[in-house]
């Protein structure tokens, strides 16, 4: 097992370019201000924050390979913003697609410059940098790991396996994101490099020290998965996945009859909330 490893600023995170992150950075300034959030760190606010933006369906799906999409259509001649998000994940992990989606949904990648991206990066590095920034900023992320590091026995150059798992609890539970996000935060703010990131991410004795360090934490909102379902106009939002491929056949029929949905022509003004699956007609 790795004991101990780099932990001090040796590398330059190498997801987009500076100016690209700085304009992301600007554009949520932007969007704080415009939608009067004051808290510093939004964790689980962010789903109130896409709720105001676009109909969002929440429900769990056992397909690992679904986490959420973001999708648009022409209703009466105004564009809709439909979004998805897998409830059958954990809580951190809903937040930071809910960010990401985010970020879809802003068009955040209209906001940089194309030539800037470098070979084999997209718009879901953007996308997935703005959720980053958006969930864990910049100058926030450092200082917590400063605070943290400072009561640990920590040399300014490397960190014990254990202390690396503690600190990542902590900082899981602190901004809400899961452990994914905060492993590629690190090499985004050059304490790790991303083979690293590749490793801890893979690495099931980590992951194991990583629940007991959660636990020793009490950190107790992590690792849980609401299975939330909830949605309005849910009707509409899997015909656009139909028309758009998302779904397979089986899955739009599992989310009908979940719902109790049937096959009809007026596809609007349907409201369906809560794990109980009632719903209402809204004329």
């Amino acid at each position: 097992m790795l004991i101990a490893f780099c932990f001090y600023l040796l590398v330059e995170g190498n997801i987009l370019k500076k100016e690209s992150i700085k304009k992301i950075q600007t554009f949520i300034s932007e969007i704080k201000h415009n939608e009067k959030i004051d808290n510093a760190v939004i964790r689980d606010d962010v789903f109130s924050i896409l709720e105001k933006k676009c109909t969002v369906l929440y429900f769990p799906l056992k397909d690992d390979d679904i986490d959420g999409f973001h999708i648009e259509r022409t209703i009466n001649g105004q564009k809709k913003d439909f979004v998805f998000i897998n409830s059958a994940k954990k809580t951190e992990k809903q937040i930071f697609i809910a960010a990401h989606e985010l970020g879809h949904l802003f068009k955040i990648i209209n906001k940089i410059d194309k030539q800037d991206l470098e070979d084999g990066e997209d718009e879901e590095d953007v996308v997935n940098r703005f959720a980053a920034e958006l969930l864990m900023p910049e100058l926030i992320f450092k200082q917590k790991i400063n605070e943290k590091l400072s009561e640990m026995d920590y040399d300014g150059k490397t960190i014990t396996y254990t202390n690396l798992a503690r600190l990542t609890a902590f900082l899981m539970s602190y901004f809400y994101v899961p452990l994914k996000a905060i492993l590629i935060r690190y090499n985004e703010v050059g304490r790790i490099d991303s083979k690293t990131v590749e490793m801890l991410n893979r690495d099931e004795s980590f992951n194991e020290l990583l629940l007991r360090m959660i636990d020793e934490g009490g950190y107790t909102r992590l690792n849980k998965i609401p299975k939330t379902k909830g949605i309005k106009d849910l009707p509409i939002l899997l015909k656009c996945a139909k028309d758009n491929n998302i779904f397979s056949e089986d899955y739009l029929n599992i989310l009908k009859d979940a719902f109790s949905i049937k096959d009809t022509e007026d596809e609007t003004n349907t409201l369906f909330k809560g794990e109980d699956n009632e719903n209402s007609s809204n004329n």
